[in-house]
């Protein structure tokens, strides 16, 4: 295989070094939303919930990325500043042509 495919291969076995960071990383990222969100992190071969996190009453869905898009940190930096005054809590909707919105908080 090409140096490209070598790469995918090497980074997708659980002994290599760099998938293990990648890995504790989103992990430890699940763990840190639970714990602020009261919730329970459900680990992948314990499949009680198609979710990551169980809550009472929120559904949560965790997706880490190295980098967030600017587009939705100005946004989300926009409702912020809009929402201080009286104390509101900062909320982005997205919009799409054929789908529901999709609705972003910071969490604290």
């Amino acid at each position: 295989p090409n140096s490209t495919a070598k790469c995918l291969i090497r980074s997708s076995q659980p002994n290599n070094p760099t998938y293990r960071r990648m890995d504790a990383t989103w992990k430890a990222f699940e763990r840190r939303v639970a714990k602020r969100t009261g919730g329970e992190r459900i680990p992948v071969a314990d499949r009680r919930s198609h979710l990551d996190v169980l809550h009472p009453y929120l559904g949560i869905e965790c997706k880490y990325r190295q980098k967030v898009s600017k587009f939705l940190k100005d946004a989300l930096a926009q409702a912020e500043a809009g929402s201080e005054e009286e104390s509101l809590i900062p909320t982005v909707v997205l919009g799409e042509k054929t789908a529901k919105g999709l609705v972003i908080c910071r969490q604290k």
